[in-house]
């Protein structure tokens, strides 16, 4: 508007030299698949990807130039997986009503309630 320049486009892609807003969706094609990445202080560059297929419907992935970190997916029955290619490192996991704990102890119904106390 007041003829400042804001960006540019050239062989390697759309370059710009302020913030992106948008009020509506941002879209990548028309395969629906959307790729961000990342090399501006890191020693690898980061990519994260959102995409599906009719196996898996939606997937949202993180990846490196080593290989992926990790992954969910909504699977055709509409279940969803969470699935991680490396440790997970929490002060307590919680899987439905189970607890477990960072000092081994694990809480659940087969023994009602904390395992160190049956």
């Amino acid at each position: 508007a007041n003829n400042a320049l804001v960006g540019y486009i050239d062989n390697s892609g759309l370059h710009m030299s302020v913030d992106v807003l948008s009020n509506g969706a941002i879209r990548a094609g028309n395969a629906k698949k959307l790729s961000l990445t990342s090399n501006n202080n890191s020693t690898m560059t980061a990519t994260f990807n959102l995409w599906g297929d009719a196996n898996r419907p939606t997937v949202i992935e993180l990846d490196d130039d080593q290989g992926w970190h990790l992954y969910s997916q909504r699977n055709p029955d509409g279940s969803i997986v969470f699935t991680v290619n490396g440790d997970i490192t929490a002060n307590t996991l919680r899987a439905g009503e189970a607890i477990y704990q960072n000092n081994g102890d694990i809480f659940g119904s087969a023994w009602g309630g904390w395992l160190s106390k049956w």
